[in-house]
């Protein structure tokens, strides 16, 4: 029982040791979601809600640029962003300044789905100034890098009049290589098996106990009877005495002559005579041969 205990805190498990490397995605990469898109790239055709490519405000970057959403663009008050990936971490890269909007930074992956909601990106300069900025506005790690996951950004409807999303790139934290290694890994039994083994050799341990004491006294109850049947060898007294033949001559010991008493010299011949017996020979003294 012991030996199962200690064997069971020591099992063999695999250890997948990844390497990883940063991807940078351009706001303009065709795998990002936007919704709605305004392809005509200019802030007249553009402006109210839809995201379009400006290197007017923007030159030599790939910020993406959404307006202000009160003007909803083909209808759509609520402009949004969206980019799935496969990774442990994401960042998020946008132009910030005095006029940049109150945003919603939406979570979501294949087993659950996490709204969080904050009134604004988290600025690295405050106040900000009215030059734009190129911040790491959102963030999120710790994930499963070999799941997919999806994130959203969204222009919130009431951020108010002419103010704006400028979202410059994503970059992404990918497993690159997969290093499974089997090792011996001592781990920690519950507390409700710990407590089954513990009763278990307890009980063990009584059981064991009771069967060595009944054991111990049958064998010792088996000794007794012996001895008790043992044939006696020798003399013994009983008011008259009484000779017994040794143990192996095949004598049958004599039994005792108990007087009778009230009865005549008569009667006592008689009853010697049935019996096969005269008195010289009960006047003869024993003895053993």
């Amino acid at each position: 029982m012991l030996s199962l205990l200690v064997a069971a805190s020591f099992v063999i498990r695999p250890i997948l040791a990844y390497t990883f490397q940063n991807v940078t995605i351009a706001a303009t990469d065709p795998s990002i979601l936007y919704l709605p898109a305004c392809n005509q790239e200019t802030l007249e055709a553009c402006y109210g809600g839809a995201w379009w490519r400006d290197s007017t405000t923007f030159p030599n970057t790939t910020a993406m640029l959404c307006g202000d959403p009160q003007h909803q663009y083909n209808g759509n008050s609520e402009p949004y962003v969206g980019y799935s990936f496969t990774g442990s971490a994401i960042y998020v890269y946008e132009w910030l300044n005095t006029s940049t909007a109150t945003q919603q930074f939406l979570t979501e992956d294949q087993t659950i789905y996490v709204n969080l909601t904050q009134n604004a990106p988290a600025y690295t300069s405050t106040p900000l100034s009215s030059t734009s900025q190129l911040v790491l506005a959102w963030s999120l790690t710790d994930l499963d890098p070999t799941q997919q996951h999806t994130i959203g950004i969204q222009h919130y409807a009431t951020a108010g009049r002419n103010t704006w999303i400028a979202l410059d790139h994503f970059v992404v934290t990918q497993a690159v290589g997969v290093v499974a290694a089997s090792t011996t890994k001592r781990t920690g039994l519950s507390k409700g098996a710990v407590a089954g083994i513990v009763v278990g050799i307890i009980i063990f341990a009584v059981l064991s106990f009771y069967l060595l004491c009944s054991f111990l006294g049958r064998r010792n109850r088996q000794r007794s009877t012996a001895r008790s049947h043992r044939p006696f060898a020798g003399t013994l007294s009983v008011g008259t005495q009484v000779t017994m033949q040794q143990r192996g001559t095949g004598r049958v010991p004599t039994a005792p002559q108990l007087p009778h008493l009230g009865e005549s010299e008569l009667e006592r011949s008689e009853r010697l005579a049935k019996e096969g017996m005269m008195e010289e020979d009960l006047e003869k003294p024993s003895s053993i041969v």
